[in-house]
C-alpha cells in the first residue's frame, strides 16, 4: 500500500504484540516515535525490524505527532495508536479509500466501555500528504483546525477503529488527571481557540467539575444566547449548546437544559443527544404526539456520530425500544414500522438490551415466526444464560418447530446454568414422545419429574395427557401409592385416581 501509518508511543510494552498482530507490516511504512520510555517497547519493536524514531517529550502530542508526519514516506498518511484496532475488513477497506484521488476522511471511533456500552466520534485519520494536515493543541490533538484553516473538505468514511485504550475506570482517570494538566496550560495559552475550550469544558466535566464546565463553554457561547442565534460557522462551536445542556441535566437543572437542547436543535438539527432529552421530556409532560415525532425522526436518519464522543448506539437503540413500545400500543402487530424497529432492534447487541425479551418473544410468538423467536432466543441467551423464563420460551419454540433432539439438548445446556425446572422437564418429556423412545420409558421419566416438581402446572398435565393416552392408571395409581411421603399435589392425584374407582378392584 502507498501508505505510512504514524504512531507515537510511551512504555506500550503490553500493548504492542496485539497492536502489531492487527497490522499488515509487509505492505505499509509504520512510522513509530517513542516520546520516552522506560519500558521494553522500543526493544520489542526493533526486534520485529521497525525503526524507531526518538523524540523528546515537551508536554505536546501535537508536537510529537507531527514528528511521526515529518518521518512518513508515502502518500496517504494514517495515523494509529497503540491501544488501537482494526479488522482485516477494515483494511481492505482503506485499500479502496487510498486507491481514489488525494482527499481526507474522518473514520468512525468506537471506545468500549467495561460494561459493553461505549462512545462512538468522528475524527481525521487518513489523508494525502499533499494537503500537508498538521496536528495542533498540546492534548487531544486533531488535525481539523488545521484542515479547516486551509479549507479542505473532510469526507465522512464508515471505517471503524475500535480504541480500546478507556476500557476501565482507573485507566479513564489517569488519563483526565494527565489531561487536565496539559489542557489547564493550553486553555491559558489560547483562551478563544474553540477546540481547546471544548477539550477544557469537557475534562471539567467528566472530573464532576460542572459549574467550571459551565464556564467554560459560557466564554464562547454566553449564557444569554437567544434561541434564534444564527448557527456559527464554526463547527465545534456549533456543538456548545448540547454541552452545556448535558452539563445542566447533571447538575440536576433540567429547566436550564431545556432551552439549550432547543438552540442545539436548531444549530446541530441531526444530533440525536437533544431530540432524545427533548422527546422524554415530552413523555414526562404527558405529550406523547410530540415524543414519538423526535424518537422517530431518530431512527429515520442514520445515526450521526460527531466529534464529541457520544453513546449515540443506546440512543437509538432506546429510541427504537420506546416506538415498538408504543406501536404495540397504539397499532399493534401489523404495523408495517413496527417491523422495521423490531428488525433493527434484534439485529443489534443484546447484552444491553432496553426492552424486555418478553415484549419480542411474544411479538414473534403472535406473528407466528417461530424461526426468528428461537433466533432472539438463541443469541439472547448467550448474552444472559440465566434467564429462566427465556429458556422456556426458546425450548417451547424448538417443540413447535418440531425440533425435539435440539430441544433436549437446549435442555441439558439449561441444566448447566440454572437450578432444574418442572417446565423444562415436561418439555423434555414432549420432545421424547417424538422420538422412538418407549412409551415406558418416557412414563419414568414424567413420574420422576413429578416427584421432584409436584405443584408445576405444565408437568402435572402432560404427565396426565400420557396416562389417560396409554391408560396407565393402574400404573400411576400403584407407583403413587407406594411414595412414601407423598407432596399434597400428588395426595390430590391419588384421590382422583380413587374417586374412578382405583384400588377399589376396578
Amino acid at each position: 500500500m502507498n501508505l505510512s501509518v504514524c504512531s507515537i508511543i510511551r512504555d506500550e510494552s503490553s500493548q504492542i504484540k496485539a497492536w502489531a498482530d492487527c497490522l499488515p507490516l509487509g505492505e505499509i511504512d509504520w512510522v513509530v516515535v517513542d516520546t520516552g520510555s522506560i519500558d521494553d517497547s522500543r526493544e520489542m519493536l526493533e526486534g520485529m525490524h521497525i525503526p524507531v524514531y526518538p523524540f523528546s517529550w515537551c508536554d505536546d502530542f501535537s508536537a510529537a505527532r507531527n514528528h511521526s508526519l515529518d518521518k512518513a514516506t508515502r502518500d496517504w498518511i494514517l495515523w494509529l495508536d497503540a491501544d488501537d484496532r482494526i479488522d482485516p475488513e477494515t483494511w481492505r477497506r482503506i485499500k479502496g479509500l487510498i486507491s481514489n484521488g488525494p482527499a481526507a476522511y474522518r473514520f468512525k471511533i468506537t471506545s468500549p466501555r467495561e460494561d459493553g456500552s461505549g462512545d462512538s466520534f468522528r475524527q481525521i485519520r487518513l489523508f494525502h500528504r499533499s494537503y500537508n494536515l498538521r496536528f495542533e493543541g498540546k492534548v487531544h490533538e486533531q488535525l481539523a483546525t488545521s484542515a479547516q484553516r486551509q479549507r479542505i473538505s473532510i469526507l465522512d468514511s464508515e471505517v471503524e477503529i475500535r480504541h480500546i485504550g478507556y476500557a476501565d475506570e482507573a485507566r479513564r482517570n489517569l488519563k483526565r488527571e494527565r489531561n487536565f494538566k496539559l489542557l489547564q496550560a493550553e486553555v491559558a495559552a489560547h483562551p478563544n481557540d474553540a477546540v481547546v475550550v471544548l477539550e477544557w469544558g469537557n475534562c471539567l466535566g467528566q472530573m464532576g467539575r460542572f459549574p467550571e464546565a459551565l464556564q467554560a463553554y459560557h466564554s464562547l457561547v454566553p449564557g444569554d444566547t437567544q434561541a434564534d442565534t444564527p448557527a456559527p460557522e464554526d463547527e465545534a462551536l456549533r456543538i456548545f449548546p448540547e454541552l452545556i445542556a448535558d452539563t445542566y441535566v447533571k447538575m440536576g437543572r433540567e429547566n436550564d437544559a431545556f432551552s439549550w437542547y432547543l438552540l442545539a436543535r436548531q444549530w446541530e438539527p441531526d444530533a440525536p443527544m437533544p431530540a432524545y432529552w427533548l422527546a422524554q421530556r415530552a413523555l414526562r409532560e404527558g405529550d406523547l404526539p410530540k415524543a414519538l415525532e423526535l424518537f422517530r425522526g431518530i431512527v429515520s436518519a442514520p445515526a450521526r456520530i460527531g466529534r464529541v464522543a457520544r453513546d449515540v448506539d443506546s440512543v437509538r437503540r432506546n429510541a427504537l425500544a420506546f416506538l415498538i413500545s408504543s406501536e404495540l400500543e397504539l397499532t399493534g402487530m401489523a404495523s408495517v414500522p413496527l417491523r422495521t424497529y423490531m428488525d433493527e432492534l434484534v439485529a443489534g447487541d443484546l447484552q444491553h438490551f432496553p426492552l424486555q425479551p418478553s415484549v419480542v418473544i411474544g411479538y414473534f410468538r403472535d406473528l407466528p415466526q417461530a424461526d426468528k423467536l428461537v433466533s432472539f432466543c438463541e443469541r439472547y441467551l448467550a448474552a444472559h444464560p440465566r434467564e429462566t423464563e427465556v429458556w422456556i420460551d426458546y425450548l417451547e419454540a424448538l417443540l413447535m418447530l418440531e425440533r425435539p433432539l435440539d430441544l433436549l439438548s437446549a435442555a441439558a445446556r439449561m441444566r448447566q446454568n440454572l437450578p432444574a425446572h418442572g417446565t423444562v422437564e415436561a418439555l423434555a418429556g414432549k420432545a421424547r414422545e417424538a422420538l422412538d423412545i418407549p412409551f415406558q420409558d418416557i412414563y419414568r421419566h414424567y413420574f420422576a419429574q413429578l416427584q421432584n416438581f409436584p405443584s408445576d402446572p405444565s408437568l402435572r398435565v402432560f404427565f396426565t395427557d400420557w396416562v389417560n393416552q396409554h391408560n396407565l392408571h393402574a400404573q400411576c395409581y400403584s407407583d403413587l401409592k407406594s411414595l412414601r411421603r407423598p407432596s399434597p399435589e400428588l395426595q390430590e392425584f391419588i384421590l382422583q385416581l380413587e374417586n374412578q374407582g382405583h384400588g377399589k378392584g376396578k
